[in-house]
């Protein structure tokens, strides 16, 4: 999934929704990749994770039938909230 993440956090970077919930200081990018190691996570566990066949794009569908609250889950959200001092709704 390393392809999907430096696809996402390069699609990212500069996203004005992005830009208001993550930090903007010298450890943007390290919060930026743990907002989307989080959306990966979620994509693995409640939808699909799909890369194009020359690996340049990729889509992350979550499945709001399959989308529940674990353990697993709130761990996540609080470890990786906590770590980089973002938002994580």
């Amino acid at each position: 999934m390393e392809i999907v993440k430096e696809i996402l956090v390069a699609s990212f970077q500069e996203n004005k929704s992005v830009i208001d919930i993550v930090k903007q200081d010298a450890k943007k990018k390290e919060r930026l990749k743990l907002l989307i190691d989080y959306s990966i996570f979620m994509g693995e566990n409640f939808g699909k994770i799909y890369l194009n066949s020359t690996k340049t794009a990729c889509a992350i569908i979550i499945n709001s039938e399959k989308k529940k609250t674990t353990l697993a889950s709130i761990l996540w959200k609080l470890n990786s909230s906590h770590k980089s001092n973002i938002l994580v709704k």
